[in-house]
């Protein structure tokens, strides 16, 4: 017996070689049961699925309706807010550049990506907006509230521009089924208004240090935005006065052009509340 060998006056080496010998001839006993173990430890500590699954939004409002999560309180799941907020921005900004693509292509397959899209930015914005709710409801915390909210404002209106892309997509079932054809003019339009709206978004996605400086460079945009649809409007209006295009393509330009304008404004106002989550956190 190893412990009935141990006496008051045996030297330290002798000890430390006993203690090690006592380890190694436990380790070979349990040996054969480790696994057996580990399966009762699991049992006996069960590990979290959060552990070893993906949060999502979706997640932690199931877990909050459960009463398992409190809300509003984790610097991780305000994070975890964040890049949902900007994978919808994201996501409404992809749909953006194929809805131009998709008119100029006369690309009915790039339509069923964007309704399929338009289907997940609605989701992500139910999802996110009760989750919002939730916090701000939660939160004792002044300063993280006034970012919540302006997180709210962010996806209302990121979910507005997904809603406007949508339409101008929506705009290819009539091109085709009325034959409208647009000019070599027109095109060159739609392809600048694709390239802006993507770069108000980029911008919008890779804020800078210095938020001043960037809102002002999203604020040229949509000042820009807003001069091409004037700018675009009076060519539109030159080419039914020489009879370059029918009735029905016209109309349907003017639709577009307000569209495009109107996801220029709302790429402002989402650029314009991270400042002030900026200014809060």
């Amino acid at each position: 017996d190893l412990v009935a060998s141990f006496t008051p006056d045996m030297p330290a080496s002798q000890i430390a070689n006993m203690h090690t010998l006592f380890n190694i001839c436990t380790t070979l006993v349990i040996l054969p049961f480790g696994n057996l173990l580990a399966k009762f430890a699991e049992k006996l500590l069960p590990d979290k699925k959060s552990n070893s699954e993906p949060v999502s939004i979706a997640s932690l409002n199931e877990e909050f309706g459960r009463g398992r999560t409190t809300l509003g309180s984790s610097a991780v799941q305000t994070d975890l807010l964040a890049k949902e907020v900007e994978h919808m921005i994201r996501l409404a900004g992809e749909n953006t550049e194929k809805c131009f693509n998709a008119i100029i292509n006369k690309d009915l397959e790039m339509l069923s990506e964007i309704e399929k899209t338009e289907e997940i930015i609605d989701r992500m914005n139910k999802e996110i907006s009760q989750y919002i709710s939730k916090i701000i409801v939660h939160s004792n915390n002044k300063t993280n509230a006034i970012s919540i909210e302006k997180y709210f404002l962010i996806t209302g209106n990121a979910e507005r521009i997904g809603d406007h892309a949508l339409n101008i997509g929506g705009y290819l079932n009539t091109i085709i089924k009325k034959s409208i054809g647009f000019s070599e003019q027109a095109i060159d339009e739609l392809n600048k208004m694709r390239d802006i709206t993507s770069k108000a978004v980029d911008l919008i996605l890779n804020r800078k240090v210095d938020t001043t400086e960037w809102l002002c460079e999203i604020s040229a945009i949509e000042q820009q935005i807003d001069d091409m649809t004037v700018n675009y409007r009076e060519s539109h209006l030159e080419r039914m006065r020489q009879g370059l295009c029918t009735e029905e393509a016209c109309l349907l330009y003017s639709e577009l052009l307000t569209d495009f304008e109107r996801i220029g404004d709302h790429a402002l106002n989402i650029a314009q509340a991270y400042s002030k989550i900026s200014l809060n956190d």
